[in-house]
């Protein structure tokens, strides 16, 4: 999984503290196994998929490459700044779909935090 991506959580209105960095840390990671989609027998029949994960919603899509040729729908949620360290963005997420012949039918609860007051020197 991904790490939040601190300069998004310094630049939020209502989380960030002062000085960038300040807001969060990880205290312990949790190595964990993860299986393919494509390679679990009881949802190959499936025809729709919903995905929140985290920012790695483009890897679960690449290990159900198969299981994306039979979906009817996909819903998964994705961003358009970096929330979390390295992860795919919309653009990304939605190129992969496409080349897979899955399409944006269209976005559903779109919303932001709003960020900090900023200047321009």
């Amino acid at each position: 999984m991904f790490n939040a991506d601190p300069q998004y959580i310094d630049a939020m209105s209502g989380i960030s503290k002062e000085g960038i960095g300040n807001n969060f840390s990880v205290i312990y990671e949790e190595p964990v196994s993860t299986t393919r989609l494509d390679e679990i027998e009881e949802v190959s029949d499936a025809d729709c998929l919903r995905l929140i994960v985290k920012g790695a919603e483009l890897d679960v899509l690449k290990g159900a490459e198969n299981l994306l040729s039979k979906m009817v729908v996909v819903e998964a949620t994705v961003e358009f700044v970096f929330v979390y360290e390295n992860q795919p963005l919309y653009s990304e997420v939605n190129l992969y779909l496409h080349q897979h012949g899955v399409l944006v039918h269209k976005l559903i609860n779109v919303a932001g935090r709003a960020f900090q007051p900023f200047t321009i020197n």
